[in-house]
């Protein structure tokens, strides 16, 4: 009984505390009640942040004005994903404590994200914005969280043409790239494509896509290059054939006498299509009724049988791929029947006759088979030991051959059919063949081999002929300069083939060639031929000759002639560098050619070479020399004084720009002054001098009348530069120093010291007459002052 009236006292005051609760409102600083952020974990005392969760600790009944009048399973968050809707927490927060909470949040580490906070009561409910976002993690921060992305969404195919598709799908949040790979179904190879999610989440592709193919896609989203989404967004597509799709089909077809069977696999080479319109024609005409054969996923293959037809014909099996309204050319194959089973085929071929003709005719029949493929006609020459070789294939029952003249053969014929091939039935008499006097005589199967002093000749033989005459006779537009050589030989008439060399002809020329048969009781015209005798090992000319000549600056070369050269070449080598070819001409004629303005101090090394059917010889032994400094005022050295002061004199001798790959082997410098009358000499060393700079000390080499001059002597020559001066005009060229020349400043020092002593004379004297003329006046003034006081009345 005291429990109860506990209770009613218990709910009479919750229900005074409700009644007097309003709406729930949120204090000013409730913000700073709120710690928002990615989730933080502490490894090793390191921390690390978790972008994949968001973490929320607050203190809500220290937020609101009114604490009791909130109730804390009705705590709740929403929170915003980047531009996303509000979404509300579904689970509750997990309670720390000392009045805090903590809410766990599934993140988007890549977007911006934005929280609210509800508070409910009796009196209503409130919400609270979170002032302060949690802002995106950079990409590199995502990379390095090792964040798993989704896969990607929305997978769609278009087809722009026979050999294209664009793929598109949904961008998957936080991806930084798309691992697309795709491929035939029927084959395990793949081609790979990665697309950077900056450029977007479409791609065209067109490597390895072909008309009519059936393939399968896969793409994953990726962050970074190792984190990969869990599955993969996966579809397949088959592109549309074109008008000759058909083509690619191999069927493979069965014979009978009658009938006929093919099969094709469909899957390999024409996934799209689904339906076949098959039938069979005879000669491309009589066809039979189309069939229409659907593709059957449980087979490999397709299959088209057909019968009630002919034996030992020939038809065509057309296979036309049937698609919507598209009009797709038809696979063609033409096959035959085979043939009755037959005995006795070889002497269905009986009689064979074989008889000559005009000229090297020969015309050969025989009897026609039934159902033959076709007839191949065979001959040998009648000798012991010949062999049957295959002249013809043809589907008649007589051909007309060519032999060789005067040759005796024997002919026979086999017949094909269904592939098997009959043997060989013969005709029993040899046949000669006839020679024709009426045309010239042309030497059967000619073949010209050319040697350098003549040419191996080889010709089928006639059994007719005796003997022969060869003749070859050089080719000049005079004909007082024909050379000819002429051979009679001999032959055996058992002996089909004939080989002859013809010598004492000269390189490289042009030869007109005759063979005439010797037969008793005939004459032939000759046939003419013409060949050219071949090249002789390339070489250089025998004499060669190369000079410097100073006075032009020109390298002039000369050489002799080579025969059958059909050029030159000048090669040049400068000093030990590798060879090169200075001047070439295609002109067999020109033996002699200059070259211009080789540099000084280089040496030249040159030599000659001919150029012979295409090959270049060796050139002649080099002829070397070493080109000389240039001379004359344009390519004379420079001097130049760097300073003069306390007796020493500092110079360069700078040498012309045109001698700068020549060596200085030693300075001469000449030199005198005032105080040095003696001209002196002085030669100086190159290794002596500060990179050029050449110091001389001297009396009088800072002084008034200095003279100074210098040449130079370059390596691997005696000729020194001419004199050449400074040109500072106070330095002057030093000529031997004379009496009279020593005079000169004498006599100048003298005139200036007169000159000085008369001015000094002429103001004494000026100023002793000033002083003179003031005395006077002086000595006046006194007197008179004298006077004016003696007659003044006071005194």
């Amino acid at each position: 009984m005291k429990i109860n009236m506990l209770l009613l006292c218990l709910l009479g005051v919750v229900s005074q505390v409700s009644s007097q609760c309003s709406q729930p409102s949120f204090k000013d600083d409730s913000i700073s009640r709120v710690e928002a952020g990615f989730k933080t974990i502490r490894k090793r005392g390191k921390i690390t942040f978790d972008y994949r969760k968001i973490e929320v600790i607050y203190s809500p009944f220290l937020m609101v004005n009114d604490p009791n009048c909130i109730e804390e399973s009705q705590l709740n968050l929403e929170v915003k994903s980047g531009s996303g809707d509000w979404i509300a927490m579904e689970d509750t927060p997990v309670a720390l404590g000392g009045g805090k909470y903590r809410w766990t949040i599934d993140a988007v580490p890549c977007k911006d994200h934005l929280i609210k906070f509800w508070v409910n009561g009796p009196g209503g409910q409130a919400a609270l914005e979170y002032s302060e976002p949690i802002l995106a993690a950079s990409e590199l921060d995502i990379i390095e969280s090792k964040f798993t992305p989704e896969k990607p969404k929305g997978l769609k195919i278009s087809h722009l043409g026979e050999n294209s598709v664009e793929v598109s799908w949904e961008p998957a949040d936080c991806a930084t790239s798309y691992d697309i790979s795709y491929g035939k179904i029927i084959s395990g190879e793949r081609k790979t494509k990665i697309v950077p999610a900056s450029q977007g989440s479409h791609i065209i592709l067109s490597e390895g896509i072909e008309p009519c193919t059936e393939y399968s896609i896969n793409i994953f989203s990726v962050v970074g290059e190792e984190e990969y989404s869990a599955d993969e967004a996966s579809e397949t597509f088959t592109t549309p054939p074109d008008a000759s799709s058909a083509s690619s089909l191999e069927p493979e077809i069965t014979r009978e006498t009658n009938s006929m069977s093919a099969k094709w696999r469909p899957f390999d080479k024409l996934s799209c299509v689904d339906k076949y319109a098959v039938s069979v024609c005879k000669e491309k005409e009589d066809c039979m009724e189309t069939q229409e054969v659907e593709k059957n996923d449980a087979l490999d293959y397709l299959k088209y049988e057909t019968a009630n037809l002919d034996h030992c014909s020939p038809y065509t099996l057309q296979i036309q791929p049937l698609y919507g309204e598209k009009s797709l050319a038809p696979k063609i194959v033409d096959f035959r029947t085979l043939s009755p089973p037959a005995e006795g085929i070889s002497e269905s071929l009986l009689p064979v006759s074989a008889k000559a003709g005009e000229g090297q005719k020969i015309y050969v029949s025989w009897s026609a088979v039934q159902c033959a493929e076709y007839y191949e006609v065979f001959q040998k020459v009648n000798s012991v030991g010949g062999d049957w070789e295959s002249v013809m294939k043809t589907t008649e029952s007589s051909v007309k051959l060519s032999g060789v003249p005067c040759t005796e053969y024997r002919y026979g014929v086999q017949v094909t059919i269904d592939g098997a091939k009959s043997e060989v039935m013969e005709f029993p008499d040899a046949v000669m063949t006839q020679l024709d006097d009426s045309a010239p005589f042309v030497a059967p199967n000619l073949e010209i081999e050319p040697m350098t002093d003549g040419a191996v000749l080889t010709w089928d033989h006639g059994a007719c002929i005796s003997s022969y005459i060869v003749k070859a006779c050089s080719i000049h537009s005079d004909h007082n300069d024909v050379m000819c050589e002429e051979e009679t030989i001999m032959r055996d008439s058992t002996v089909h083939n004939v080989t002859h060399e013809i010598h004492n002809l000269k390189p490289c020329h042009a030869y007109t060639l005759e063979i005439l048969p010797q037969i008793s009781g005939a004459s032939f015209d000759p046939d003419t031929t013409e060949f050219k005798t071949a090249f002789p090992a390339p070489s250089p000319p025998t004499e060669f000759s190369a000079e410097y000549k100073k006075s032009s600056n020109k390298v002039e070369l000369e050489w002799s002639e080579v025969e059958c050269a059909s050029g030159y070449k000048i090669i040049q080598m400068i000093g030990n560098s590798e060879t090169t070819t200075a001047w070439e001409t295609d002109n067999p004629r020109q033996l002699f050619t200059t070259l211009e303005s080789p540099e000084p101090c280089v040496t030249y090394s040159y030599g000659v070479s001919a150029v012979i059917g295409g090959e270049e010889s060796e050139p002649t032994a080099w002829e070397e020399f070493k080109i000389p400094p240039r001379g004359g005022s344009a390519h004379q050295p420079k001097l130049t004084v760097i300073d003069n002061k306390n007796d020493t004199i500092n110079l360069v001798i700078n040498q012309s720009p045109t001698n700068n790959k020549c060596e200085i082997e030693i300075y001469e410098i000449r030199f005198s002054s005032l105080k040095q009358e003696e001209l002196q000499l002085k030669e100086i060393l190159p290794e002596n001098t500060e990179n050029g700079k050449i110091s001389l000390n001297f009396p009088g080499a800072s002084g008034p009348g200095l003279n100074l001059e210098g040449r130079i002597k370059f390596t691997g020559f005696e000729a020194f530069s001419t004199w050449i001066q400074s040109s500072d005009p106070s330095i002057q060229s030093p000529e031997p120093l004379t009496g009279s020349s020593m005079l000169v400043p004498i006599i100048i020092g003298i005139l200036v010291g007169i000159v000085v002593i008369v001015v000094v004379v002429f103001f004494v004297v000026k100023r002793k007459r000033n002083q003179n003329k003031y005395d006077a006046e002086k000595a006046v003034a006194s007197k008179d002052e004298t006077q004016k006081l003696n007659e003044s009345p006071d005194v």
